[in-house]
């Protein structure tokens, strides 16, 4: 996908960092300079602009969301369809998605994942209120706040009750281990029990942590359900059911039945959590131009008014004062009391200021009257600052801040950073498929169980596709143009294409 302008709706959102790819284009953390906060704007793939039907899926996504006000729903904030590629301005939410929770823990402990559903089954059931059918519920589309308060996202495909079946009428859509064989067949005419359906599969892809494909055949069950404990396992398999029919009729009757057979399990082990530990949660950077305002605008400003006054000139005048007081009580001694006489000399006269006066005294018979003197420690000198530390003079117009010179190098640094993020020369929609279905890897990363239809950028790619049981595994090398959507099926029991 070529790179996108690096700010969107004349200025008000900056691009930051690319997060990640999906199959309708890619999602970027940026900085919206109207609210000063971050989002998330979700960018529809140039390729797949071009097309009515795809168009009005990503605006129908944006609406679904924005209907539900829930705090297990990821916020929509704004759908700009003006310019191109079109985009969807979402809430930022830090903490990865549970597909992520899995790679780094393994499977979930029993009572933190019904804390999962919980949240799962009551977005599920908001949307169902609304008239919306997710239809592509799994663990990669519920994402973990920085509290680990999990949020559902990506209704791309789901189905409005009151808008027209034609965008659906296309083949499968979702995702096929979370599927019902319903969704298989017409995704177009599915209800609510097909999100009942997915729901009961991303709970035992959270239990187990193996992919539930075909989790409503006798076939696979076994394997499925296997260390799943026995209360839950007879809630999940009547959800599970491959007729619609035998399943709960909504998300918020099979809470209640999952509820009910969670009585007898143990407590969340100690240390488990849906909270994300902070090294991996997404950072915020904020843009180079913003951090350098608000840093000026906390900055202090520099003291105005009369300067401090000097300390030799404090020294001078506390002398003068000790001086004039010390005159003044000597006049009033003699006009009090008989006593010698006193001549005062004049303060020009005097070698010193001092702050202690000794009072003269007559002298002997024969001698001169002495001066009265004042001794004074003068201060020490500071040293010259230009001997401690010496440097280089410079002219008054090539001074530089330190401050501004510590921005500068943030500045280049992250500048260079984001260079090397975006550096894409182009992309397009790679589907990839085998039969039977399997589990597909891209560049040595997991895309999860087939189909799947990422956006990759163009080149040659390393795709590895693998049976459910890992028995087989056959390694291709595929090459992408740009703009140009492929789409590769291969047959793993004769290492053949097939009709994908």
């Amino acid at each position: 996908m070529p790179e996108p302008s690096r700010t969107l709706s004349h200025g008000r959102y900056e691009l930051v960092a690319r997060l990640g790819t999906g199959g309708m284009g890619e999602v970027w953390r940026a900085w919206d300079h109207r609210l000063r906060t971050h989002r998330a704007v979700k960018i529809l793939a140039p390729a797949l602009a071009r097309h009515d039907t795809v168009l009005r899926r990503f605006r129908r996504e944006a609406q679904a969301m924005a209907r539900l006000q829930h705090p297990n729903v990821v916020t929509v904030h704004d759908l700009v369809l003006e310019e191109h590629p079109p985009y969807i301005v979402m809430e930022l939410v830090r903490g990865g998605s549970l597909e992520d929770w899995l790679e780094l823990h393994g499977p979930m402990p029993a009572r933190l994942a019904l804390e999962v559903m919980e949240a799962v089954l009551d977005s599920l059931a908001a949307a169902h209120a609304e008239g919306i059918i997710h239809r592509d519920v799994k663990p990669a589309n519920v994402l973990l706040t920085e509290r680990g308060v999990p949020k559902m996202t990506d209704f791309g495909i789901a189905h409005l009750a009151d808008s027209s079946r034609t965008l659906t009428r296309q083949g499968p859509m979702g995702t096929h281990a979370f599927m019902p064989p319903e969704q298989q067949v017409d995704p177009g005419r599915v209800d609510g029990r097909a999100d009942v359906y997915a729901a009961a599969t991303t709970m035992l892809r959270l239990l187990t942590a193996r992919w539930p494909m075909n989790a409503h055949s006798d076939a696979f069950q076994e394997m499925i359900f296997e260390g799943v404990d026995e209360t839950l396992r007879t809630v999940l398999l009547r959800a599970c059911s491959a007729d619609p029919d035998g399943r709960p009729t909504t998300p918020t009757i099979l809470w209640e039945e999952l509820q009910e057979a969670a009585t007898p399990l143990p407590p969340v082990p100690e240390g488990a959590t849906l909270i994300p530990p902070p090294e991996t949660l997404l950072a915020l950077v904020t843009p180079t131009g913003v951090a350098r305002q608000e840093a000026a605008a906390t900055t202090p400003p520099p003291p105005t008014g009369t300067p401090a006054m000097s300390s030799r000139r404090r020294w001078l005048l506390g002398t003068v004062g000790v001086a004039v007081l010390t005159l003044a009580a000597l006049a009033v001694m003699s006009d009090e009391a008989p006593g010698p006489e006193v001549t005062a000399r004049p303060l020009s006269e005097a070698s010193a200021p001092a702050p202690t006066v000794e009072t003269p005294t007559e002298p002997p018979p024969g001698e001169e009257e002495p001066e009265v003197e004042v001794e004074v420690e003068p201060p020490p000198e500071p040293e010259p600052r230009q001997e401690e530390q010496p440097r280089r003079e410079i002219e008054p117009e090539d001074e530089v801040e330190p401050e501004d010179e510590v921005e500068d190098e943030v500045e280049d640094e992250v500048e260079v950073e984001v260079e090397v993020e975006v550096e894409v020369i182009g992309s397009a929609p790679l589907t990839l498929n085998c039969v039977p279905y399997g589990e597909v890897f891209l560049d040595g990363t997991s895309l999860g169980p087939t189909p799947v239809t990422p956006v990759v950028s163009a080149g040659v790619h390393r795709v590895e596709f693998r049976s459910l049981d890992g028995a087989i595994a056959i390694e291709k090398q595929v090459t992408v143009t740009a703009d140009q959507p492929k789409i590769v099926c291969i047959d793993l029991e004769r290492d053949a294409p097939c009709q994908g």
